[in-house]
């Protein structure tokens, strides 16, 4: 079967296009997954475990208790029915499996896919010019050498003490319900407690999570960039990002934005892909689904980054439905949200829907207001992001001059006149979404 697909691909000199077939085989992997980690939180668990979370303080202008809104009848609901989705969709997971028809080769040519862009990602590392090998090894060491000093030396930041306290010491039903506040990063507190089961020491169990994920995600992320562009601008673009202040400083605190960085990041170069390198749609399709789930599991401001990347690929199918589908960004759209939605409910159900809908950070500013504040509170917002405030602003508006300018004079075929555009759209749109909403994000620490 698959020598037939290679043989009808090159036959018509492209790919074909990723079919109903293949985003079903996504949803039933992805929510199969999403179940079975449901499961195991809370499918073997007593309601003893949920009371238990009225206990922990949390700091509020002073301390406070965080009533649970689950009762014991509502929680034992709740995990069978956990149970009764898991047992459904396991089953239908064993049936394509035994069966081998559509869903089934989906999930093959998917797999294949992962494999030899995985195998690629290695190859274009090792096949570097020693020289340039030697440069990205001797700056991975520079990076890595600040980071391990600020990891042992920067004083210990009320975030991540708090993210200590009250999820990564309190266990993975308390990092997967208990949100009293919207300082609980779910999915880095989850990577947290299987740390802490192993040594209860806060920088182990705080900053070596994200120690260890922004080691590893700096160099998928360079491998992945160059896969798209030159070893000058890989370097250039994954090197400047990692050097600014703001990144080191969330690669060893106990926080979850750097994991939510890499997931923007791989999730942009998947939207690149798809508009403009349909060679492994599967795959891209796939890895923007999975860092969608994964980024707004982490924090949901991964609206910031996901909105204007599914903007981006619903325009691109409106102005070329032969090559992006507009059923397939539906699709994608469609499968977060359903992933998400699960992956949210005990927040729902034990601790209620107030910190995730309506918290301080969403309350929306009277229109004039906003508009009065808006220069300065985007000006804080770049100086945070380069890491200094006399600069900041006039380096972040002569990147998007630059980026302008450079889709007008650059030569066709080059990665500038091609992914452009994209690139100053998705750097652009966050600030339409949050005056839409009328608020002001917080800059920083």
């Amino acid at each position: 079967m698959s020598r037939f697909f290679a043989r009808l691909m090159a036959a018509h000199g492209q790919p074909m296009r990723p079919g109903l077939a293949f985003f079903g085989a996504c949803g039933l992997l992805v929510i199969w997954a999403v179940l079975l980690f449901l499961v195991a939180v809370f499918g073997f668990r007593g309601y003893p475990e949920i009371q238990h979370l009225q206990q922990i303080t949390y700091p509020e202008s002073g301390y406070h208790l965080l009533p649970v809104k689950l009762s014991k009848a509502g929680f034992e609901g709740f995990r069978w029915a956990l149970w009764a989705a898991g047992a459904v969709t396991s089953l239908a997971f064993v049936l394509v499996q035994r069966r081998k028809q559509k869903l089934y080769h989906e999930m093959q040519a998917l797999v294949a896919e992962l494999r030899d862009s995985w195998r690629a990602l290695g190859h274009s590392l090792r096949h570097l010019p020693r020289s340039y090998q030697l440069t990205a090894l001797l700056l991975l060491a520079l990076l890595t050498a600040v980071r391990t000093y600020f990891f042992f030396y920067f004083p210990q930041e009320g975030d991540e003490v708090l993210s200590y306290m009250c999820f990564g010491s309190e266990g993975i039903v308390a990092a997967t319900s208990f949100y009293p506040l919207p300082n609980n990063h779910v999915l880095y507190n989850v990577i947290s407690t299987f740390f802490h089961q192993i040594n209860t020491g806060f920088h182990f169990t705080t900053r070596l999570p994200t120690f260890l994920i922004s080691l590893g995600g700096t160099v998928l992320l360079f491998a992945a960039v160059l896969r798209f562009t030159s070893f000058t601008v890989a370097l250039l673009t994954v090197g400047l990002f990692c050097f600014t202040p703001y990144s080191i400083y969330y690669s060893f605190v106990g926080r979850g934005y750097f994991l939510q960085a890499i997931c923007s990041g791989l999730g942009f170069l998947a939207v690149l892909g798809i508009c403009y390198r349909p060679t492994r749609l599967r795959l891209y399709w796939f890895v923007l689904l999975v860092t969608s789930i994964l980024g707004f599991y982490t924090i949901p401001t991964y609206a910031y980054a996901f909105l204007p990347l599914m903007l981006v690929v619903a325009t691109r199918s409106l102005w070329r439905p032969g090559q992006v589908a507009p059923g397939a960004v539906l699709a994608t759209g469609l499968l977060t949200g359903v992933a998400c939605a699960l992956l949210y409910a005990p927040v729902m159900l034990v601790s209620g829907p107030r910190m995730l809908f309506s918290n301080q950070y969403l309350k929306a500013l009277p229109f004039a207001t906003f508009t009065r504040g808006f220069a300065s509170h985007s000006g804080v917002v770049l100086e945070y992001l380069i890491g200094q405030e006399r600069i900041g602003t006039a380096s972040v508006l002569l990147i998007h001059v630059v980026l302008l300018i450079g889709l007008f004079i650059a030569k066709p075929g080059t990665w500038l006149r091609q992914y452009g555009g994209v690139i100053v759209l998705v750097l652009l749109l966050p600030y339409g979404i949050i005056t839409w909403q009328s608020v002001f994000p917080p800059p920083g620490p």
